[in-house]
């Protein structure tokens, strides 16, 4: 009776000896890809960081320069407002001398009269002037104020900045079990040793093909787990023409030949 497959242990060897050293590479891999996303986080939260100061002093300056012009504004319209009164009390005191100069000389009336609304006259027209010129400045200044702001938040830096992380998958960093690899070699040598030595090559063919499905071999896996499957029909096999259930606790030898077609039948179907 031959025993279990040599190139079946060997590719089992293999592999569990191929997926430690892939696993080993792999955590290898995982620490390095980690150790450079690391760092590439702490460079955008960093450049995040410098873009967020410098948004931050352009709005503070501009705060700045709001808040001068708005008080350059108030500061001019105070000042307008006491040129205003002190032009009116100018002009009443220079009517005032006018007409006690009309009166002492003796010319009154009408006289006074057309000279005060002369003067009356002529100030208003000096006095608008002077308000215009002073709307005109005062709404280039708001206007110039008003622009502040919008301009600043036109400059203000938008980049979208993100971490160059690396999202490479290298595979399992897990090695095989050696418990697992113990305990396949185990069963597939006692399978052996009772006689049905494909049950034992299909054991180790399936842990096999896990540990290639476990190192990203998923077509030599399946490869695999294919012959596997077909040495455990071999198997079962080899255990129905070894013994049969015959009634009592144990299992026992017999003789194939005295098989029923009721028997022969039924494993046939548990085969398929």
């Amino acid at each position: 009776m031959a025993g279990l497959s040599a190139g079946g242990i060997f590719n089992f060897l293999v592999a569990t000896d191929s997926a430690a050293g892939q696993a080993k590479l792999n955590r290898d891999l995982y620490k390095a890809r980690k150790a450079k996303n690391d760092a590439s986080a702490k460079e955008s939260t960093l450049a995040n960081w410098s873009q967020s100061l410098s948004n931050s002093k352009l709005m503070e300056k501009a705060g700045k320069s709001f808040n001068t012009i708005s008080e350059n504004i108030t500061r001019q319209m105070d000042a307008q407002t006491m040129t205003g009164i002190q032009r009116d009390l100018a002009l009443s005191e220079r009517l005032g001398a006018a007409t006690a100069a009309f009166s002492a000389s003796g010319m009154g009336g009408s006289s006074t009269e057309v000279y005060n609304q002369t003067v009356r006259t002529s100030e208003a027209l000096q006095a608008e002037l002077m308000d215009r010129n002073f709307r005109s400045s005062n709404y280039l200044t708001s206007q110039e104020r008003g622009s502040i702001i919008p301009n600043a938040v036109d400059a203000m830096s938008r980049d979208v900045i993100r971490a160059n992380l690396d999202l490479t998958n290298y595979g399992s960093s897990k090695a095989p079990s050696l418990i697992g690899n113990l305990a396949a070699l185990g069963v597939a040598a006692a399978a052996s040793a009772a006689g049905a030595p494909d049950v034992g090559n299909a054991i180790l063919k399936a842990r096999t093909a896990g540990i290639q499905n476990q190192m990203g071999q998923g077509a030599q896996a399946a490869k695999t787990f294919g012959s596997a499957l077909d040495d455990l029909k071999s198997g079962v096999n080899q255990v129905r023409d070894k013994f049969r259930f015959n009634g009592g606790p144990t299992l026992r030898p017999v003789d194939t030949s005295s098989w029923t077609a009721a028997d022969s039948g039924m494993s046939s179907f548990l085969i398929r």
